[in-house]
């Protein structure tokens, strides 16, 4: 398999299933050759504008072809350990989109079926595949963020029209368990540690909403939490996907120690130090959908040619999803969180 072209399913043809394809379409010693979704007015479409050939509503078709070397998973939460499970189960490299589950349990029988069958498992963490990230570890490592570290992340949506977003229960969790991974494993590859502690408050917005009517279960959709590192270091986070349709807020992220602030962006990162001096890395020109996500790709072939690791494991995914965990415990008990006893 070292040399041989590597064939590539993709699960899901929403959005992150269309970036997964676009991705994918870019890395050389690999080919489209099956999308699955039950939509067939989305995979259609999609799959025309990228000439895959074959294209099913059941992607257990698609996923057990013998040319398929390469899944991605890109289905609401849910279903992730489902697809990703009988994807290894039939020798299948597999790329699932973050986060790696709803439950802990799900999430560890993804990893140890995967190792059980000799395949690689992966987690969508694009954001370690940027310029940007990867300036930030150098600065920590080099001592121009003093230590410990405070960094502060605020982020202000609507309702997202997607209800599955804010399923608690066949979705995908809510921003808790859908979005914030993100920036729990960037804190985590940043610091250079693992998170201890997580204390976080929360409620429901958008409850009552006409739009969100059909949800036997809402996750919490309003959350401020604090993660602690071992290294001393506090990740700081505010989000919110309750705001009434059409309001949106912004999005505000800085990095504060005694040797000055940074405010980093995926386009540049700033670094302001004392008397007022002012560095500025960047413009870096990338965007996380397209450069990341196709260096994610590519990262990941490389590894199910057994040419190193992915960009990120299943038990990065599984860290993660842990702080994810706590976070929506400690909001429903008042009481700090060890994320490593979920």
């Amino acid at each position: 398999m070292a040399d041989a072209e590597l064939g590539v399913c993709v699960v899901g043809a929403g959005n992150m299933g269309r970036n997964h394809v676009r991705a994918w379409s870019q890395v050389k010693g690999t080919r489209l050759v099956a999308l699955a979704d039950l939509d067939e007015s989305r995979s259609g479409p999609l799959a025309a504008e990228y000439g895959i050939a074959n294209v099913y509503a059941d992607y257990h078709r698609a996923v057990d072809r013998s040319d398929v070397d390469i899944v991605s998973v890109c289905i609401p939460a849910y279903y992730h350990p489902e697809a990703t499970i009988f994807g290894a189960e039939h020798g299948k490299h597999v790329l699932c989109e973050k986060p790696i589950a709803l439950t802990t349990e799900r999430a560890e029988a993804m990893i140890e079926t995967a190792k059980a069958n000799k395949v690689r498992l992966g987690v969508g963490f694009q954001l370690r595949q940027l310029q940007s990230t990867r300036d930030l570890k150098r600065i920590f490592r080099d001592g121009t963020v003093g230590r410990p570290a405070m960094w502060v992340y605020n982020y202000a949506w609507p309702i997202r029209p997607k209800l599955a977003m804010h399923d608690m229960l066949t979705g995908n969790g809510g921003p808790v368990v859908d979005f914030c991974p993100h920036r729990f494993d960037l804190w985590s590859q940043v610091f250079g540690s693992e998170a201890i502690q997580v204390e976080a408050q929360g409620f429901t917005l958008g409850r009552g909403r006409q739009e969100l009517a059909g949800l036997e279960r809402l996750a919490p959709d309003t959350v401020s939490l604090l993660v602690r590192y071992a290294s001393g270091d506090v990740g700081s986070l505010s989000i919110t996907w309750g705001l009434p349709p059409g309001v949106t807020g912004g999005t505000t992220a800085e990095i504060w120690s005694a040797k000055g602030l940074v405010r980093p962006d995926t386009d540049k990162t700033e670094v302001l130090t004392e008397g007022g001096q002012a560095t500025t890395l960047g413009p870096y020109q990338e965007d996380v959908m397209v450069e990341a996500m196709a260096r994610q790709a590519e990262a990941f072939a490389r590894a199910a040619r057994g040419q190193g690791e992915p960009g990120a494991t299943g038990e990065d995914g599984l860290a993660a999803l842990r702080v994810s965990l706590a976070a929506l415990r400690s909001a429903e008990t008042a009481q700090p969180i060890d994320p490593r006893s979920m």
